[in-house]
């Protein structure tokens, strides 16, 4: 794939060519969860770092930026319209281990007198801890895992019949990277166990989608969503579904003797094709666009992330985030549903009108452009979608508007898609007709002046061969 493939990645996709999204607040009446697309927070607790550790990181690695980030607390997000958080999470079984963060001591050697930490003493409780990393970026919204449940529950009682928020939760247990951090306690079995009661306890079970509400009597979680699929969305409001950003050892621990994940509180991230598989996280939509796409047709629950290490929010780059809208992942991740001033840039995460959660444009837009029976019905396969094949020499790739200025270019061109052709039951086209044009002819219309609109979301990803997303984009409209 060329660069620029890789930069267009799933920014443009089969979708039905004609489709428009709808926007929030809209009816949710017969979509089940995966037909949902939400915009969620990444490290949703963070607090920014401290500004003297930030400068001290900045000298030891030449570049400290990704931690340069902050939000505000989980209640005043989910007000702002996030359905998904995340959360990192320490055990701390005894208590007090990561209580006196070497941070605080290294911004006193400096000459700095850092802001109170732990004055509550809640550092102190045994329990799961909530932090980014160890001794050095250590400021939360909510010190321990408890404290987050708590506001969670609070607020659900504030709002009740909320649409479901989905939370993912990494398992940390390595030490920072300099001599002498914090060792964390490890992510053992009876660790997991606890973590499962702490869940329980903090939320309690009717407000929780946990694996065995929705594998129910199927004889496997990824069967139930293959074959009956999740929940009807009203069915579950006011309710979270935990998921644990884990593999490997982790995994394996939380999985032994729980097959499909019976009585676990929790989703897993495991591989597809194993009984426990149904949420899946793949972070970068510009690489893996295609996979995510299939994933999510397959019927998975879908996490990836609209930027990284602030890098997109600095450049002002939204490419990523355009990619992960149209791959059809459920929740797109981001540091940014605001923007931050400091950057001069503007860039924030949302959808259209502002909104934070809206219907897939995958899994709730399987209706062709135009209904089979009706005509015309575009599409090189005549079903609607602008995709292509090894038949298609064509390359019908790009969903176009149709405008009185390009029929007339296309007729003059030698191609006429006004005059009805009745031996091919096509009825000709007019003004306001989407149609899937041959990629060249759209480039060509568009190196004269006469480029229709395009629908990118229902754009081919091999239109890309042709033209440059930045071209299309000049002429996108939904």
């Amino acid at each position: 794939m060329t660069s620029a493939s890789r930069t267009f990645a799933a920014a443009i996709s089969i979708v039905a060519c004609g489709i428009g999204f709808a926007r929030e607040p809209f009816d949710t009446s017969g979509l089940r969860l995966n037909q949902l697309q939400v915009i969620g927070s990444h490290n949703s607790y963070k607090q920014a770092i401290d500004a003297p550790l930030l400068r001290l990181m900045s000298l030891a690695n030449g570049d400290a930026r990704a931690l340069d980030y902050a939000h505000p607390p989980l209640s005043e997000q989910l007000d702002l319209g996030l359905r998904a958080l995340e959360l990192d999470l320490f055990d701390d079984p005894d208590g007090g281990r990561y209580a006196a963060p070497q941070g605080l001591e290294l911004q006193r050697r400096m000459g700095f007198e850092p802001a109170p930490y732990n004055a509550d003493r809640k550092m102190q409780t045994p329990g799961f801890k909530v932090l980014h990393v160890t001794d050095v970026d250590f400021r939360s919204n909510c010190a321990t895992l408890d404290d987050a449940l708590v506001e969670l529950r609070e607020w659900s009682q504030r709002n009740a019949g909320h649409l479901p928020v989905i939370v993912t939760m990494n398992l940390n247990d390595q030490p920072a990277p300099f001599p002498n951090a914090t060792e964390p306690a490890p992510f053992d079995a009876a660790a997991l166990d606890r973590l499962d009661e702490t869940i329980r306890e903090g939320l309690s079970e009717d407000r929780l989608i946990t694996p065995d509400l929705v594998r129910d009597d199927a004889e496997t979680l990824a069967a139930a969503i293959r074959d009956r699929g999740w929940p009807m969305v009203d069915d579950v409001r006011g309710r979270f579904l935990f998921v644990i950003d884990e593999g490997g050892a982790k995994r394996r621990e939380y999985v032994d003797g729980h097959p499909s994940l019976r009585g676990r509180a929790l989703f897993t991230t495991s591989e597809p094709g194993t009984p426990e598989a149904a949420v899946l996280i793949i972070n970068d939509p510009l690489r893996n666009g295609q996979a995510i796409r299939q994933r999510v047709e397959q019927g998975y629950l879908v996490r990836t992330r609209a930027d990284a290490e602030t890098a997109e929010a600095r450049a002002g780059d939204h490419s990523r985030f355009d990619a992960s809208r149209v791959c059809g992942a459920q929740v797109i991740s981001t540091d940014y549903p605001l923007p931050d001033e400091r950057l001069g840039t503007g860039y924030s995460v949302a959808f259209e009108g502002g909104a934070y959660v809206r219907r897939n444009p995958v899994t709730a837009t399987k209706t062709p452009a135009s209904d089979p029976a009706a005509s015309p019905v575009t599409g090189f396969y005549r079903d609607g979608f602008c995709r292509t094949g090894a038949s298609d020499v064509g390359i019908h790739t790009v969903c176009a508007q149709m405008t009185p200025e390009f029929l007339e270019f296309s007729r003059e061109r030698g191609n006429d898609l006004s005059t009805p052709v009745p031996e091919y039951e096509f009825p000709g086209l007019v003004a306001g007709d989407r149609w899937c044009l041959c990629a060249a002819r759209w480039k060509e219309a568009y190196d004269a002046g006469m480029a229709p609109p395009v629908v990118l979301a229902a754009c081919h990803i091999s239109s890309l061969e042709f033209a440059t997303l930045e071209e299309l984009r000049e002429h996108a409209v939904e």
